[in-house]
């Protein structure tokens, strides 16, 4: 048995060195099983705050322990832009559900951060997601369906009043679904109507693109490293819901640009064309 097994570890080595396919199927494999152990491991603790948003915080650096095993390191910049005491909406570029992982590093820059609440937007499918969903849940996520946009608006108007009272920050993904094209896509209506309504700022906060270490059509997925850079808040007091577009286009604008300018930066480190 235990020529086997060494037989099995061996091999598993060689292909993990050599064949990117079993390389990029045992990351997220380990991915989705560590996200559950950790999730369920979590559990107990998320209990004694129920629907409560700081739980984050108290679980945000046992869950970063996924990244150096992925290969993942960050750099976050402009962090001091959310330090707010009052709710905003913080308006971020999607790309995988390696994501996840970009929040936990916030979360952990923040932890010790008096003011400094955030939840988050995600679809009700998440809740789905077994100890993960349930910890979500645990942890104060906002979940929506949305197949049933009129039930998802008023969810989120519901959502905001609790938000504001208790300065809560609101993460969400304002492209509205996975973007892998390396690109920032055109935007849904649904932040920047809410921010408006609620009279919050704008915060966006770019992540750089993916697409030099994984590649899910390819089934790529090397160690890379990624910038998180939070800019300063884009105001929307005295807005009306007829200036939505002008507030998309602002918020697009500088994040297309920030997105541009971080990922010209780690081509040039990474000597990538």
């Amino acid at each position: 048995m235990f020529l086997i097994i060494l037989t099995l570890l061996i091999i598993s080595t060689i292909l993990y060195k050599n064949n990117h396919v079993f390389k990029y199927n045992v990351k997220y494999l380990f991915y989705i099983l560590a996200s559950s152990i950790l999730g369920t491991l979590s559990i107990p603790y998320l209990m004694l705050r129920p629907r409560n948003p700081i739980n984050f915080r108290g679980v945000c650096k046992m869950f970063r322990l996924m990244s150096p095993v992925l290969g993942l390191s960050y750099e976050l910049r402009g962090i001091n832009n959310l330090e707010k005491d009052y709710a905003c909406v913080i308006a971020s570029n999607h790309q995988s559900s390696l994501d996840f992982l970009c929040m936990y590093e916030i979360w952990y820059a923040m932890r010790r951060h008096p003011i400094f609440r955030v939840t988050a937007v995600a679809r009700m499918l998440l809740l789905f997601a077994g100890p993960y969903g349930i910890g979500a849940w645990l942890s104060g996520l906002i979940f929506i369906n949305k197949d049933s946009p009129d039930r998802g608006i008023k969810k989120m108007n519901e959502s905001m009043e609790y938000l504001k009272k208790n300065k809560i920050h609101l993460w969400m993904y304002v492209e509205g679904y996975r973007n892998h094209s390396g690109k920032i896509d055109e935007f849904k209506k649904g932040a920047f109507r809410l921010a408006i309504q609620s009279q919050v700022p704008i915060i966006p906060l770019v992540i750089s693109s993916y697409n030099y270490f994984l590649d899910p059509k390819k089934m790529i997925f090397n160690s890379g490293k990624i910038i998180i850079e939070v800019l300063p808040e884009i105001p929307t007091k005295g807005l009306k819901l007829s200036d939505l577009d002008t507030l998309m286009e602002k918020t697009r604008n500088v994040m297309v640009k920030k997105f541009d300018e971080l990922n010209n930066e780690l081509r040039l480190n990474n000597n990538l064309k």
